[in-house]
């Protein structure tokens, strides 16, 4: 029981880090939020119940094979980085009239692709996740099923708050302020578009 206590502690701790922790992912859902409101904020934040379990199962198959796993994690981390900066393009364009509404219906394809093709998630799973989860095993199936549950209970719950917190209050971003905050959101969206190809380049060489 002390032992499935600490993997429910890590579990929750590693969650609510990798949900407020600034990424590709969270600035997606931010600009989101501030573009179009809560319920495409929340289309971002469940995104990963969606994308990760593939990607939980495919590292744990290639713990031991890393050395190839690096070439892949570097070309989708270039793919990735061409694609943040697009959308980081399209935030420093927008103007106080907003985006099209009709561009708000590709929130969850586009969270979908940013978190596909960003080596996060790998990463995470492959050095950290993997790893916890090989060692729970040994105790019993339901320890590593508890903390990968308590892992997405409080990373979705994270970003579920950080969207609703935005969409309720972005009617005060008007006008020049709007715009203003999307340029900085494009910027931030830019810097993670140049560390994916910068990360892309690192695993590559």
């Amino acid at each position: 029981m002390t032992k499935m206590l600490s993997y429910i502690a890590i579990g929750l701790t590693l969650g609510v880090w990798a949900g407020l922790s600034p990424g590709p992912l969270f600035a997606v859902l931010v600009s989101q939020s501030v573009r179009y409101g809560t319920k495409e904020g929340i289309k971002v934040a469940l995104v990963p119940l969606i994308t990760d379990p593939p990607i939980i199962l495919v590292t744990m198959l290639v713990l031991t094979r890393v050395g190839h796993y690096r070439h892949v994690l570097g070309v989708l981390s270039a793919i990735g980085g061409l694609y943040v900066g697009y959308m980081a393009y399209e935030a420093l364009c927008s103007d106080a009239a907003g985006a099209p509404k009709t561009a708000a219906t590709k929130t969850f394809s586009r969270a979908i692709t940013v978190n596909l093709l960003s080596p996060h998630p790998k990463l995470f799973w492959l050095t950290a996740g993997g790893p916890l989860i090989l060692k729970a095993w040994a105790l019993g199936a339901a320890v590593p099923a508890v903390f990968i549950a308590c892992f997405y209970a409080c990373m979705v719950g994270s970003t579920l708050a950080v969207a609703l917190v935005i969409g309720r209050t972005r009617h005060m971003i008007t006008g020049a302020a709007y715009t203003y905050t999307m340029r900085a959101l494009g910027g931030l969206l830019a810097v993670f578009a140049v560390l994916l190809v910068w990360w892309a380049y690192g695993l590559l060489k």
